[in-house]
């Protein structure tokens, strides 16, 4: 048989699964039409990462003007200022780097659930987060949710394969790969966090697993020592992640957000303008960070009560499967987008639980002890963070493997049912 013969029988089930090409297909179709429905937020630079991005390429410096900053974690920003030498505009290069990671995000996710279920079971993870609500409206947006997400994949990824091989070498990718994306959203470190002390927990059953801990922990500290070095020696402290993180601390505590949830009507949303104080260049950006913990803290200290409420609220709102409102004249349509994400979410929430009920004798087993301790360390973050529901986004292909491991338990259970009532 020819070569060319062999390429023809091994296509595309071999090459390139028919279902990813459909997948990948529904994918482009679907992020392309977002892109092309909302040009306008790709125009809009809220947290200034494209700012940064392009005072880096002009000027070689992560900053404004001379000075250097750490406020805002560099790994997007980097992205942004790769992209930004293509002979595009802005938001064609944005939307561009967008959709190559919003794919990278999908397939890997793919691939994860094939190595779960067969059948349509398989698709449905993919499915999910190519549909997604969070990503789509945020994939329209000079914003980090994309990238966060990929790096999320990323690392179930990595983790998963090292936990099925037994590598060391696949185990300090994971490792490095978690402290890449702590370079995106610090919330990455507390998911690192609670990987290293479940295997430290299950070590004392298979002494092995140090090499595993010392490869995870060894790994994520290289890939971060670079910023960290960097910020010492421009910031004259190692920094390893941000100095955002005293704002949206103190953003979830302190007293007027206290007394907006004891006196909050039904749906009324909390305006934090002129309550946080706004960055002060004459503090210093580390000094402004360390005054807002502080203040944070003392709020906590005040009112210990209204703290603890207050975590539980931010974890609520964190999982919560309707957006708030963002206005008090709320149009229709906006109102319709709001309901339908949420009924999206609450039967993504319910098929997650299912598969959490399905897959518990061996909830403690790859890929599902991963997805778990994500959760909880997002949960466990954003008690204390500001929180709402986009901060989500890093969840969104963990959620959606377990609502395919949902799906493929009540396909199993109608089969059962059909072979013993048959029509």
């Amino acid at each position: 048989m020819t070569r060319d013969n062999k390429l023809l029988r091994l296509w595309p089930h071999r090459l390139v699964p028919t279902r990813w090409l459909l997948v990948a297909g529904l994918a482009v179709a679907v992020r392309l039409a977002v892109l092309l429905l909302a040009p306008s937020g790709l125009a809009v630079d809220t947290d200034g990462y494209l700012t940064l991005a392009d005072h880096l390429n002009e000027y070689g410096v992560y900053g404004t003007g001379t000075e250097p900053t750490a406020y805002r974690p560099p790994l997007y920003v980097l992205l942004l200022s790769v992209v930004r030498w293509l002979p595009l505009t802005a938001p064609v290069a944005i939307g561009t780097l967008h959709l190559a990671l919003g794919l990278l995000t999908i397939y890997v996710v793919f691939r994860l659930a094939r190595d779960r279920h067969s059948g349509i079971a398989a698709l449905v993870a993919p499915i999910l987060v190519t549909l997604d609500p969070i990503l789509l409206h945020h994939s329209a947006q000079v914003m980090s949710e994309t990238l966060a997400t990929c790096c999320a994949a990323l690392c179930l990824a990595c983790l998963t394969r090292a936990d099925r091989q037994g590598s060391l070498l696949v185990m300090a990718l994971a490792g490095a790969m978690l402290g890449v994306s702590s370079l995106c959203r610090p919330n990455f470190l507390a998911w690192l966090i609670m990987v290293a002390a479940y295997l430290v927990w299950t070590s004392t059953r298979r002494e092995e697993q140090w090499p595993w801990i010392i490869a995870l922990v060894g790994a994520c500290g290289l890939a971060l020592a670079p910023w960290a070095l960097r910020n010492a020696l421009l910031l004259d402290r190692p920094v390893i992640t941000t100095t955002h993180g005293g704002y949206t601390f103190l953003l979830g505590n302190n007293p007027s957000f206290y007394t907006y949830l004891r006196k909050r009507d039904w749906g009324e949303s909390w305006n934090p303008n002129g309550i946080i104080p706004s960055r002060d260049r004459a503090l210093g950006e580390l000094d402004y960070d360390r005054a807002c913990y502080q203040r944070a803290w003392r709020s906590i200290q005040d009112e210990p009560g209204m703290a603890a409420w207050s975590a539980l609220v931010k974890a609520g709102r964190l999982w919560s499967p309707l957006p708030y409102r963002r206005s008090v004249d709320e149009s229709i349509a906006s109102r319709v987008a709001r309901y339908a994400t949420a009924g999206w979410y609450s039967i993504v929430f319910a098929l997650a639980i299912w598969g959490v009920w399905s897959q518990r004798l061996c909830i403690g087993k790859s890929p599902w002890v991963w997805v778990v301790l994500m959760c909880l360390a997002w949960t466990a973050v954003h008690a204390f963070y500001w929180s709402n529901l986009r901060m989500r986004a890093p969840l969104v292909p963990g959620l959606a493997l377990l609502a395919a491991a949902g799906v493929a338990s009540l396909l199993i259970s109608w089969k059962n049912i059909s072979q013993r009532h048959p029509v």
